[in-house]
């Protein structure tokens, strides 16, 4: 997740693949809101449509979501795209480990393993449900997962703020704003 939040904070081009449709449209959904305060103002295709597949040649940053079967298809993603195989837990075109690309990147990392289980394996019966939300398929709740969300958001916006503050430190105002 950490690596993934990089990526996007260094606005390159992410693409998500899974099998589950639910699964695309949650994690683009959930990697965008994450930026808070910050906004991503580039592409973002929760779920890309096949015949839309050269948008991955494009010059700019973009969030995409991508069925695996259609992934399939593209056999040459550009090496730009950091790619992310949700179902099986796989990051691919990296330059680095996380938690180096920035500051305060291990202590990012570790305020989240704090907050949120770990658990090697997805949540199947949930994707599963979520996938067939118009059929009739129960689900005990106490059988998915959870974790604090506010908590995730706590971390997340300490980590920024604490990144963020020296920024000013790092502009060239002209003149004109100077004055203004």
């Amino acid at each position: 997740m950490v690596s993934i939040f990089t990526a996007l904070l260094q606005e390159r081009k992410v693409a998500l693949i899974s099998s589950h449709h639910a699964l695309l449209s949650h994690c683009s959904v959930a990697l965008v809101s994450m930026l808070y305060p910050l906004t991503w103002p580039h592409v973002l295709i929760p779920i890309l449509p096949e015949d839309m597949r050269p948008v991955m040649d494009a010059p700019y940053p973009f969030l995409l979501g991508i069925d695996d079967e259609v992934a399939g298809q593209y056999h040459d993603f550009p090496s730009e795209v950091v790619i992310v195989w949700l179902d099986s837990n796989r990051v691919e075109n990296l330059d680095e480990r996380p938690e180096t690309q920035f500051p305060y990147g291990k202590n990012l990392c570790a305020a989240l393993k704090a907050v949120v289980p770990f658990s090697p394996t997805r949540p199947d019966l949930l994707l599963e449900a979520v996938d067939q939300a118009f059929n009739t398929l129960l689900i005990d709740p106490e059988d998915l997962p959870s974790f604090n969300v506010l908590a995730v958001r706590n971390v997340v916006l300490k980590y920024l703020a604490r990144v963020l503050k020296d920024f000013d430190k790092y502009t060239v105002l002209t003149p004109q704003i100077r004055r203004g």
